[in-house]
């Protein structure tokens, strides 16, 4: 995205990596101890919810 010029070059790409790398470890995690729980919605949740605000101070104008 920051090569397309959707993201500002500031954008900290490598920390908003691993911080998507460790939620989707979590939803993994506790869809194995739960699986009940849909994994595929909650990570559309957490996308509705928090991967907008991550995102919004470096969206290209």
């Amino acid at each position: 995205m920051v090569d397309h010029q959707r993201l500002t070059a500031s954008t900290p790409v490598a920390t908003i990596a691993n911080l998507l790398t460790v939620e989707l470890y979590g939803i993994l995690v506790a869809w194995g101890v739960d699986d009940q729980a849909s994994p595929e919605q909650r990570l559309r949740d957490y996308c509705d919810v928090a991967l907008g605000s991550m995102l919004a101070p470096y969206l290209v104008k």
